[in-house]
């Protein structure tokens, strides 16, 4: 597990470009990132998307504020991408929040209403070792 909030953002970072996403967008540092820590982009033969991911390495839970300065992200990038047109609509545009804690309820339902995916400590847990198996 990841020692620092700075090696959990690089371990989901190389996880994801192990599933073959490719990193547009990493956080320099833990200030003023815009709420998104990276954006990933995932190009295949059949679908193409952008993901906007925000990275909690926090004990306490994670409340519904977080998803909520994460929608505003990804309206903030809709806007952004459709005045460059670099996608062909918005709903190729998705969200993560990946914690080493939980989600609160509320937080849950937050992001299921607005189909961010959230992945909590123990889920995380579950995919370190396989992405350190195959490093």
């Amino acid at each position: 597990m990841a020692n620092s909030w700075y090696d959990f953002e690089q371990d989901l970072k190389n996880w994801h470009q192990h599933l073959g996403y490719e990193i547009l967008h990493q956080a320099a540092n833990g200030k003023g990132d815009g709420g998104i820590d990276t954006l990933a982009r995932f190009a295949n033969k059949t679908e193409a998307f952008d993901v906007l991911i925000q990275c909690k390495k926090w004990k306490n839970p994670v409340g519904p504020d977080v998803v909520r300065e994460l929608l505003g992200s990804i309206q903030d990038y809709k806007l952004n991408v459709l005045s460059k047109n670099r996608v062909a609509t918005t709903s190729q545009i998705r969200g993560a929040i990946f914690t080493t804690s939980y989600f609160t309820e509320e937080a849950s339902q937050l992001a299921n209403r607005h189909a961010v995916e959230l992945f909590d400590g123990e889920a995380w847990s579950q995919l370190v070792p396989k992405l350190k198996a195959k490093s």
